[in-house]
């Protein structure tokens, strides 16, 4: 009996474990649900929406553990942020269906290599003769072939210091530091590939000329 008791006491107890480990976190004005397989973009709660230059993170950290940010499966992430102008995503995010009445977006910035494909229906929330896709350098080639991408009417390379990140560090994460990739701290005029840190402990690449 004592060991029926202890076991249940274990499997309780793992599961509140568990429950404790999911839920939703504000970081640099983003807002996220996570939980132990991912951290994942969420619309701003409140009725609030994004709105200016978002740049959303390769990874962030949460609970101490540095988690890779996604899409996840809500669709509506952007839909009526009307005051959105521009976004920078990390591979790992899925466009189609996360836009949608955002008359004054101007460019989304896909950062990477992105390993999986859409519908070319997942576009239709986005002014493809309006809205530039920027990629990063030597990816022109590649998403210009890849669907649903090459339906952007404008499709360019994005190789200098990011105005989104730029506008992102000054407006919404606070203290920031700069580092090479030596791990040696630099200023943020710094030439070549920077690392910035955030207070909360967010990191971002850069290539500076």
């Amino acid at each position: 009996m004592k060991k029926l008791l202890s076991l249940c006491c274990f499997i309780l107890f793992a599961l509140a474990a568990t429950a404790q480990d999911e839920g939703y976190i504000m970081i640099d004005g983003l807002y996220y649900h996570y939980n132990d397989y991912a951290v994942s973009l969420c619309p701003l709660p409140d009725g609030e929406y994004y709105k200016g230059d978002i740049y959303v993170p390769d990874y962030v950290t949460v609970n101490g553990l540095q988690r890779e940010v996604t899409s996840g499966w809500t669709r509506s992430i952007f839909h009526n942020c009307v005051e959105l102008t521009s976004v920078s995503l990390p591979p790992t995010f899925e466009i189609s269906h996360r836009f949608q009445n955002n008359p004054q977006l101007e460019y989304i910035h896909i950062r990477g290599e992105i390993n999986y494909s859409n519908s070319s229906t997942g576009l239709e929330g986005i002014n493809i003769w309006k809205v530039k896709l920027l990629v990063d350098e030597g990816k022109l080639d590649y998403y210009q072939s890849k669907s649903p991408y090459f339906l952007f009417h404008n499709i360019e390379e994005y190789n200098e210091p990011s105005a989104i990140k730029q506008a992102a560090l000054s407006n919404k994460l606070g203290k920031v530091r700069y580092y090479n990739l030596k791990g040696q701290e630099v200023t943020s005029n710094n030439k070549g590939v920077t690392i910035i840190v955030t207070e909360s402990g967010s990191t971002y690449k850069v290539s500076q000329k």
